[in-house]
């Protein structure tokens, strides 16, 4: 449907996956090549206001050089994938699911920021920063989130706290419809869409080979490395 959209001229947006193989990615990437029409991956996580702080940070250089990052989805949804229980929404409570998490890890040359468990609050984050917290001691995040708001979270801090997804529906979907509006690039584009999908049928090949390495491919053809940032810019 993207592809399809895209030739047609129409700016698209998914929130599901666009590809499910990495055939399906370089379709992706060479159709906005070859039409420049724009697609956003809906990816609302990446709008979280604690996650978008800790970007505030990296890029004022609290964390200094970055060196690692990491970050998963941890959450058992066997019985809906593979028997079809509970399928659509199920009330906090009901269901035999076990609890979400992210492993959200941020480390620097000057600091690290880690989440896990409840993944809903900021309250659930630590922090560690050289010179400034105490010694060999984890700080809670939430008087730094507050510190280093994202720009976005607070202009709009009233519109999102009432839309889906803890906010992060209504900043993604402004900023869709903002660049659609004033013909600028998305700011989870075709290329990040891309990388993203490949990254599960890439793991799929490595485990049929015995866990080999797998090359990773660039779909940006060495781009990424002059590309001006523009996540939350916008």
């Amino acid at each position: 449907m993207t592809v399809a959209a895209m030739r047609a001229g129409k700016y698209a947006a998914t929130e599901v996956g666009p590809a499910s193989s990495v055939d399906e990615c370089w379709e992706l990437v060479n159709t906005y090549e070859e039409t420049r029409v724009p697609c956003m991956l809906l990816e609302n996580y990446c709008y979280f206001r604690y996650n978008m702080a800790v970007l505030n940070m990296v890029r004022q250089g609290i964390f200094g050089e970055l060196i690692h990052c990491t970050c998963g989805y941890g959450h058992d949804l066997g019985e809906r994938i593979v028997l079809g229980k509970g399928t659509g929404h199920t009330p906090k409570g009901e269901g035999d699911y076990r609890p979400t998490t992210f492993m959200y890890q941020v480390q620097g040359t000057g600091g690290m920021w880690m989440q896990d468990g409840d993944s809903s609050s900021k309250d659930k984050s630590v922090i560690y920063l050289d010179e400034k917290s105490p010694k060999h001691e984890w700080e809670p995040f939430g008087p730094y989130q507050e510190k280093y708001e994202h720009p976005l979270w607070k202009s709009y801090l009233h519109e999102a706290e009432t839309a889906g997804h803890g906010g992060t529906d209504f900043l993604e979907l402004r900023e869709f419809v903002t660049c659609i509006r004033n013909q600028t690039n998305l700011p989870i584009d075709a290329y990040d869409a891309a990388a993203w999908m490949a990254i599960a049928p890439l793991s799929e090949a490595s485990i049929a080979t015995g866990s080999a390495p797998i090359a990773f491919p660039d779909f940006t053809d060495g781009a990424w490395m002059t590309n001006k940032p523009i996540f939350g810019l916008t």
